[in-house]
């Protein structure tokens, strides 16, 4: 479905609601343009950042071997 196709069916799907429900639609995407805009938010902006405060590096140490011993410890009676 192209962009215009898109707009064309939104627009008819949006017309078929009564008053109330256009209104919270339109509510809907005035906070959502307005929460857009807000250059003062506190989301990071990468998922690098937002993970920053779990890194343990005690356990960088271990990670290279994790797989292979977890393996090992599984099938170690089999």
């Amino acid at each position: 479905m192209s962009t215009t196709e898109s707009k064309e069916f939104l627009l008819k799907e949006f017309e078929k609601l009564d008053e109330e429900g256009q209104r919270k639609i339109l509510d809907y995407v005035k906070r959502l343009s307005s929460a857009k805009g807000d250059t003062n938010s506190k989301t990071p902006k990468s998922l690098r950042g937002a993970l920053r405060k779990y890194k343990n590096k005690d356990l960088r140490q271990k990670e290279n071997g994790a797989w292979a011993s977890a393996v090992k410890e599984k099938h170690e009676n089999s």
